[in-house]
């Protein structure tokens, strides 16, 4: 769900049209952004000094130097500086490389359409926030000195943004992220993250009062959550448990949690609980979410 008031501040302070179309292509396009026309060093390649981006010493920020700048810079036109944040490493789902294509679709729309930011244009400095809590705190507190950090996209690791919305709530900087996926940014949106933007694909709540209403309707009256939890590196399926169990609970529905790495036999304790114990069962494997027979027409289970 897009926080369009937080857009419209933001939009607002750089003069921009306030129309409603308007306000869901600058969600999709700060949520992507960008056309690459500069490289700076990446790995000891060389770096680009053409007309579109002269000066190199515009890409760093205090004692950081971004692994891409990416602009079309227009004469006369002022700059909108968005700092980057997402993992270079490609085992995470929104990594560098595989945004990448979208958002040199996204700036190219701005470019070929004026009207969309009239008299700007967008600047981005891209850092690999590595998934972690530092780094990107790191950036963007250099960036807000450097006065080069007008908006931030990402970090989209749940451990990486906390932090840096935290902050950018006292720099009045908005944040928009396709992350931010513990409930904790819902329920603490007021107090804790009001400068942030959620545009992700996925809101684990959402999947909790789905699971609910299958229960009301099927009348079940007990659920446990089997979940494995690897590394705080792997949140997705981590904070995808624990928006069930919050949400779920405030139904009063649960009956057990159970970790895996307790309970390695996990084949006994699903036979165990869908035998013996509950009506309804949630467990996370590699295989998805499929339907498991159980031991009366009461019983189900999600694997």
């Amino acid at each position: 769900m897009f926080r369009l008031s937080l857009l419209s501040n933001w939009t607002h302070r750089f003069g921009f049209p306030y129309t409603p179309s308007n306000f869901v292509i600058y969600a999709f396009v700060l949520s992507l952004c960008s056309l690459l026309t500069v490289v700076l060093p990446v790995n000891g390649q060389p770096v680009d000094t053409s007309d579109a981006f002269t000066d190199v010493s515009e890409g760093r920020i205090t004692g950081q130097r971004p692994l891409r700048a990416l602009a079309f810079k227009s004469a006369n036109k002022t700059a909108v500086n968005v700092v980057l944040m997402t993992p270079m490493n490609l085992s995470y789902s929104y990594s560098f490389p595989k945004v990448m294509p979208a958002l040199e679709i996204a700036l190219r729309e701005v470019e070929l359409t004026p009207s969309l930011l009239p008299n700007h244009y967008l600047h981005l400095r891209y850092f690999d926030s590595r998934c972690n809590e530092a780094d990107p705190m790191n950036y963007a507190i250099n960036a807000y000195i450097d006065k080069v950090a007008d908006l931030f996209l990402g970090p989209v690791c749940d451990y990486s943004v906390a932090p840096v919305t935290r902050q950018a709530t006292f720099w009045d900087k908005p944040v928009v992220t396709v992350g931010a996926n513990a409930p904790d940014f819902m329920d603490e949106k007021q107090v804790l993250y009001p400068m942030l933007t959620r545009v992700g694909p996925v809101n684990f709540l959402r999947i909790s009062e789905f699971i609910v209403e299958q229960m009301h309707h099927y009348e079940w009256r007990k659920i446990a959550l089997v979940y494995e939890r690897k590394s705080t590196s792997e949140t997705f399926h981590y904070f995808q448990a624990q928006a069930l169990y919050y949400g779920i609970r405030r139904h009063g529905l649960f009956s057990e949690v159970s970790n895996m790495k307790d309970h390695p036999d996990y084949e006994h304790l699903l036979k165990k609980m869908l035998g013996t114990e509950l009506s309804a069962i949630a467990a996370r494997t590699s295989a998805g979410t499929r339907p498991v027979a159980g031991s009366s027409p009461a019983t189900s289970a999600l694997v």
